[in-house]
């Protein structure tokens, strides 16, 4: 039975990184979700040696998968921290130079968008010259995007529609500013945590790596598979498990649901804080 149990949480850990999987931006730090396919594959191998550590195994990727799917909105608020203040400008230099309406140009300038988004930005361009409504056009990106900076953004545009060019270029040049020193110090905060990013990536490597050397060492498997060994090795992938998460909890990019004012605060707050 525990077998079966087994099976099932890999094959529902496959499933849900294959369905939930998203790119947004190249990953360029150990996430969770890289540390799957190792966990998964020891879930496997346990399938035969160890139901239990098979369990734990297996459930361990599960989790890990969840949180990196969380974590997408995140990931795409913080492609998104970078691309508002060119969208802003060009969107300002639009209406000043070319002398395009506000809608056109925004939807010109949101070329600087993420990839993820095109879609949503081509239909509300096509919608807008379809109905002229600048704010419904912009209502699927809102929906998509979620509360949060961008959505404000979005919604401050729409209402930039009725008041004159001169006003309408210096919201968009404050708001720019505002981006832009959201995403400085958002850029100052990833790379004071860094370090300890790797920190937490060792914190699973050099387990691993020591109970291959056990292995080596002590001449095989065999003690891994007495009661006390599997109890042992349960403990452990329980404690890197829980480790891992407690980790993420810190160290995870900011979320997506904060407003601007939550947002910088959280970004002041974990700048400040130290370890005790």
């Amino acid at each position: 039975m525990i077998a079966i149990i087994c099976s099932v949480i890999v094959i529902a850990g496959v499933v849900f990184e294959f369905v939930s999987h998203r790119p947004i931006q190249p990953r360029r730090h150990l996430k969770g979700v890289q540390i799957v396919p190792l966990l998964l594959t020891i879930s496997v191998i346990a399938l035969v040696l160890s139901p239990a550590i098979g369990l734990i195994a297996g459930g361990a990727a599960l989790i890990l998968v969840v949180v990196d799917s969380s974590h997408k909105g995140e990931k795409l608020n913080f492609a998104l921290s970078n691309a508002w203040s060119m969208v802003l400008d060009e969107t300002a230099t639009r209406i000043s130079s070319l002398g395009d309406p506000l809608p056109i140009a925004f939807f010109a300038a949101a070329a600087s968008l993420p990839k993820s988004l095109e879609t949503l930005v081509d239909a509300g361009a096509k919608n807008y010259q379809l109905t002229g409504d600048f704010q419904a056009a912009l209502a699927p990106l809102i929906a998509r995007l979620g509360p949060g900076s961008s959505t404000e953004t979005l919604r401050m545009l729409a209402s930039l529609t009725s008041v004159s060019t001169s006003e309408a270029q210096a919201t968009l040049a404050v708001l720019s500013e505002r981006h832009r020193e959201d995403h400085n110090l958002t850029m100052e905060l990833q790379a004071k945590l860094s370090g300890a990013k790797l920190a937490r990536a060792f914190v699973v490597a050099v387990p691993f790596f020591l109970m291959a050397i056990g292995v080596i060492i002590g001449g095989g498997i065999a003690p891994y598979l007495t009661r006390l060994g599997l109890s042992m090795s349960t403990i452990a992938l329980t404690i890197i498990t829980l480790c891992w998460l407690w980790a993420d909890r810190y160290l995870a990019p900011l979320g997506h649901s904060h407003t601007r004012t939550q947002r910088r605060s959280k970004i002041i707050d974990l700048m400040n804080w130290t370890a005790p």
